[in-house]
């Protein structure tokens, strides 16, 4: 998972294939692969900067540290939060790296996309707590107040979680 991202995999793609030879296969205009492939290009960068392979969550997806795991699909995985704020407190995270939701929106795939928000359902259902409710938070950023830098949501239920914010 953290060898080489998708973008990076797409990069590899467009590199080994010329642009003729994308625009025949996916019938798109050059010059909209060429703008495609400038702001893939740009979001790799941006992520590899940002992000820690460091992070907590970077080394449970490396099975360098436990966690009681909940589910799993093909991109993303559930995990029980080690400082529960709610009788039900679970995490959802993608496995590939992105540092915030608005990275993860604006590099992963639509498949991870999918996947991710249909892990984040089935947890719900795991649960049970689709009829009585519950709450979804991600932070991002500093004023965020985001611990780790990788993309996660929180969800809590199983009791009733007051006002969102005082």
């Amino acid at each position: 998972l953290f060898g080489k991202s998708i973008l990076e995999t797409q990069i590899d793609i467009f590199k080994k294939y010329n642009i003729d030879k994308i625009c025949v296969i996916t019938g798109y205009q050059k010059e909209k692969i060429n703008q495609a492939l400038k702001k893939r290009i740009v979001g790799i960068e941006i992520m590899t900067k940002i992000y820690d392979e460091d992070n907590v969550f970077a080394k449970i997806l490396k099975a360098k540290i436990p966690y009681e795991k909940v589910l799993e699909n093909k991109y993303a995985l559930a995990f029980n939060d080690i400082n529960p704020q709610a009788p039900i407190h679970i995490l959802v995270i993608p496995k590939n790296p992105y540092t915030d939701l608005y990275n993860f929106t604006q590099n992963a795939n639509l498949d991870e996309i999918k996947c991710f928000w249909e892990l984040v359902n089935n947890v719900i259902s795991k649960k049970v707590i689709e009829d009585n409710g519950f709450r979804i938070i991600t932070n991002s950023g500093k004023d965020g107040n985001q611990d780790v830098p990788h993309f996660h949501v929180h969800i809590l239920g199983g009791k009733n979680l007051g006002r969102m914010i005082n």
